[in-house]
């Protein structure tokens, strides 16, 4: 890219992702005067299309969980990091998302669109 970049710089956001008349704002800009007028920054407005409101939707959830799986690691003693590391044997891992009014119910019915 350049001689002190290194990477791909991207930003999203996304208002009523979950509506008819979706808004995705994508691209490198930031919301300054310097990224507005000094530097070199793209930003995209897609505003009405429910199939790119659900990719970016998904993305976002895949990086949520991501850092917030690793925000609870970092919280964990070395005991609990041990015992943390194996999957469960039985299907126990499985009540949350069966169990009425848990926020893992709410996460299946949402993106698995079943009851």
């Amino acid at each position: 890219l350049n001689s002190h970049v290194n990477y791909i710089h991207n930003k999203f956001m996304l208002i009523d992702p979950l509506t008819d008349d979706p808004i995705v704002v994508s691209g490198s800009a930031n919301f300054s005067e310097n990224s507005t007028y000094n530097s070199d920054e793209n930003m995209l407005i897609i505003r009405g299309n429910t199939k790119v409101a659900d990719i970016y939707l998904c993305e976002f959830m895949r990086l949520f969980k991501h850092f917030e799986y690793r925000n609870a690691q970092n919280n964990l003693s070395d005991e609990e990091k041990r015992k943390a590391r194996f999957l469960k044997n039985d299907n126990s891992w499985t009540r949350p998302y069966f169990t009425d009014g848990t926020p893992e119910q709410k996460e299946r019915i949402l993106f698995g669109n079943s009851a």
